[in-house]
């Protein structure tokens, strides 16, 4: 959602004009100018010793990468300021000059350091609306944490959280809530109360279930489950129509409902990793999703109504059970990336249809054949069909100029079509672990670079052509 403590600025303070941005940071220093809406002024150095004092009117400080375990006492002389950076840094604790002094602080960033917890006197900073602390050693939050009104993004991800408190339904003005990476067992039935919530991460964390209360979640449009042992989500979670992007994989779940008809606004659902034997055919009335994952699962197919996702760019079912290429996906026009490696395919149809295809990944399967149709697929940069039981390939491959990646490796291939004349741009062409015996005499004048350990080509010729 905010790529950087910039982007976050601009999001959540879009009409301020101008706001004097001071850049100590070791390691950035000088690469924001021009992102902010602001006058910026990268220090001429990082070297915080030689500022004895500072310009009082800095509104904006990063002091990142700089191993500091304290702050200057002259920053706190900076009544203005209200964005204070200070990721990457050696601080085990907050400095408590930070909330008896810069009281106009808006935005807090800490993340990358040793703070094992966040001191009750951060309830004296009114006016913030970001706490970022990734990456630390937090275990809990202080009850009067969820007194901080103005709170608009919180980011605790990859520390030690083990609890949750009731509380956490008291930050209203939440928009953005990461809690990945942590230890929690329990999400709270207030999670509920975030009723401007746009953004929720638990990614990699011990909660078995959702709570009801899930459902009044009303604005998120983000929501990453992952990593989590759930089995099954609540009935309230079909109510989440303003869902733009779901990740729930590597959770326990083997059923979803047909209800996931509701999300008409979705654009991204992830399933990897999953216990899944069937897609409802209500997906296919997603009709705004462009990115379909359900890798690594019990799949045997996808249901035939997954032809009307007209807007599907990239579709990923690889690892699992599937024999018979999926008709449907003929129908998907837009698509630019599929991937049905690791199943149990012996045979690919007619692809003339898919046009706009980059990306055609079909690995570890028993496909004996490439249809000659791959000649209509003008847009085709990567084509991977390692692991298979190819015995040869088109030369039409040739004639596709976008195609840079030809990767046929351990298959059963004897030898290399020709003609060779037709290649009119570079490409790399892997055949490796092959069957081959001898190379057209012509190649060593073509556009193709070739991989070929561990094919049946005897050395003497290998000198005749390269040499």
């Amino acid at each position: 959602m905010y790529k950087n403590v910039v982007s976050m600025w601009n999001y959540l303070f879009p009409r301020k004009k101008t706001i004097y941005w001071f850049d100590l940071s070791a390691k950035w220093a000088g690469q924001l100018t021009g992102q902010l809406n602001s006058s910026f002024y990268p220090a001429q150095s990082s070297d915080l010793s030689s500022y004895s004092s500072f310009d009082n009117s800095i509104q904006a400080l990063d002091l990142s990468f700089n191993s500091l375990s304290s702050l200057p006492l002259t920053i706190f002389t900076l009544k203005e300021l209200e964005i204070l950076v200070i990721n990457n840094n050696k601080f085990d604790s907050l400095p408590e000059h930070i909330f008896n002094y810069l009281k106009k602080l808006q935005v807090l960033s800490c993340s990358d350091n040793q703070i094992s917890k966040i001191p009750e006197n951060i309830i004296k900073l009114y006016h913030l609306a970001v706490f970022t602390a990734d990456n630390n050693l937090i275990s809990e939050l202080p009850e009067n944490f969820y007194q901080l009104k103005s709170l608009n993004k919180l980011s605790i991800s990859t520390n030690k959280l083990n609890y949750l408190s009731d509380k956490i339904g008291h930050l209203q003005q939440l928009e953005y809530l990461d809690l990945s990476f942590n230890k929690l067992k329990i999400l709270p039935n207030s999670i509920g109360n975030l009723k401007n919530l746009k953004f929720l991460n638990i990614n990699n964390n011990s909660i078995s279930y959702l709570p009801d209360t899930i459902g009044k979640l009303v604005n998120l449009e983000y929501i990453n489950i992952s990593n989590n042992p759930i089995e099954s989500l609540p009935d309230s979670f079909y109510n989440l129509k303003k869902l733009k992007e779901i990740y729930c994989s590597n959770t326990n779940l083997k059923y979803i409902s047909k209800n996931f008809k509701n999300f008409q606004n979705l654009e991204a659902l992830v399933l990897d990793g999953n216990r899944l034997t069937t897609i409802p055919p209500e997906i296919g009335q997603l009709k705004n999703l462009s990115v379909l994952k359900l890798n690594s699962n019990l799949l045997t197919t996808i249901p035939e109504s997954c032809k009307y996702l007209k807007k599907l760019k990239l579709l990923s079912i690889k690892r699992n059970l599937i024999k018979e290429f999926p008709t449907c996906i003929l129908y998907m026009t837009n698509l630019k990336s599929l991937e049905i490696s690791e199943n149990f395919l012996n045979f690919l149809p007619d692809l003339s249809q898919l046009k706009k295809l980059e990306k055609l990944i079909l690995p570890f399967n028993y496909i004996r054949s490439i249809p000659l149709s791959v000649d209509s697929l003008s847009h085709l940069e990567y084509l991977n069909l390692s692991n298979n039981l190819l015995q040869t390939f088109p030369a039409t491959l040739y004639s596709l100029d976008k195609l840079t990646y030809i990767i046929l490796n351990d298959n059963k291939i004897t030898q290399i079509p020709q003609p060779l004349n037709k290649i009119k741009e570079d490409k790399i062409l892997y055949l490796k672990n092959n069957l081959i015996v001898h190379l057209p005499e012509k190649i060593r004048d073509s556009k193709i670079k070739l991989y070929l350990e561990n094919n049946l080509i005897p050395d003497s010729f290998l000198k005749k052509i390269f040499l």
